[in-house]
């Protein structure tokens, strides 16, 4: 039994009715003028709260970037040269460079999870704030990431910490929003 869609794809009719079911793909899993439960309604709460609060999004996009810094971390470690010292016994060396890959991997990954997390809470933030999803956001929130980022090291490096990282999001946004990507 198969169906053959627009595209002259065909599909298991029994498989697409159970995959594309309303049901898996909006999580509509209740009936509609039933009473709820009182679990379901929690269930709700905490479904509406995950899929539209800001704080778990923040937090998601932080252990994403830090999971990426953690690659990265250990990409660029082992693209760095190393200096051997033959004095030490292999172990030694073995536990000198291991501690050193640790302290890569974990600077990385903290950066990349701050990054994460800041540019996430402010565009979401601005998209609740202004209630639209469009450029603007990003170049703000780029703006207010790079600035934060670079605090500690005064005004100058907090503006062109704005202007990079604004420029660099509005690349990327825009690429994201083409065909072409």
């Amino acid at each position: 039994m198969s169906l053959n869609n627009n595209n002259g794809n065909n599909y298991n009719s029994r498989g697409n009715s159970i995959l594309l079911n309303d049901k898996y793909i909006n999580l509509n899993v209740f009936k509609k003028g039933e009473e709820l439960t009182d679990q379901e309604k929690i269930f709700l709460k905490v479904h509406t709260y995950l899929n539209e609060g800001i704080l778990p999004k923040c937090i998601g996009m932080g252990l994403g970037g830090g999971f990426l810094g953690a690659l990265i971390g250990v990409f660029f470690f082992t693209m760095q040269p190393t200096n051997i010292d033959y004095n030490l016994t292999y172990k030694e060396q073995l536990k000198e460079q291991f501690i050193m890959f640790k302290q890569s991997v974990k600077n990385s990954c903290i950066n990349f999870a701050k990054i994460g997390f800041l540019f996430s809470l402010y565009e979401n933030s601005l998209q609740k704030i202004r209630a639209t999803n469009d450029i603007t956001n990003t170049l703000y929130s780029g703006c207010l990431t790079g600035a934060t980022i670079s605090y500690k090291k005064g005004l100058p490096s907090m503006l062109s910490g704005c202007a990079s990282f604004a420029a660099f999001s509005a690349v990327v946004e825009k690429l994201q929003r083409s065909n072409k990507f």
